[in-house]
Order: structure tokens, then sequence, then C-alpha cells
């Protein structure tokens, strides 16, 4: 809803600046469909949380949860 409205992450061009707040409810809908059909499948084997973190908080979060390089 924010970057429909142009706050949060400034992204040129973005698609979603200027929907009408139905379009981005569908849209949130859409994403959280696909979290849920990629989660059943079992796909990818590390989850962050990247709410409220960094770019680079979440660089230096995925070496220290898979030990990697071990």
């Amino acid at each position: 809803m924010r970057r429909g409205h142009g706050e949060g992450r400034q992204q040129p061009g973005d698609p979603l600046r200027g929907q009408p707040a139905a379009r981005l409810l569908g849209i949130a809908d859409q994403a959280v469909a696909s979290d849920a059909l990629l989660e059943s499948a079992g796909i990818g084997d590390l989850r962050l949380d990247t709410d409220g973190h960094t770019a680079e908080q979440v660089a230096a979060a995925v070496p220290a949860q898979t030990q990697w390089p071990r």
C-alpha cells in the first residue's frame, strides 16, 4: 500500500505507484498465495525475515544462518 502511494522503497517506474487500493490488495493476495504454494512444496532451504533490516544486515545473516563457508 505504501508503494502505491509513492512511499517506502523507491523503484524507478514502480508499477505499484498510483494503483488503486483494490489492485494493490489483489497483488498482495497473489503474493501470499505464491508464498503458500512455495511453502507447501518445500521450496528453499533458508528463510530470512527481512522486515526492519538493512540490506547489509540481511546479507550478514545469510552466512550466519547457513554456516557458510564451512
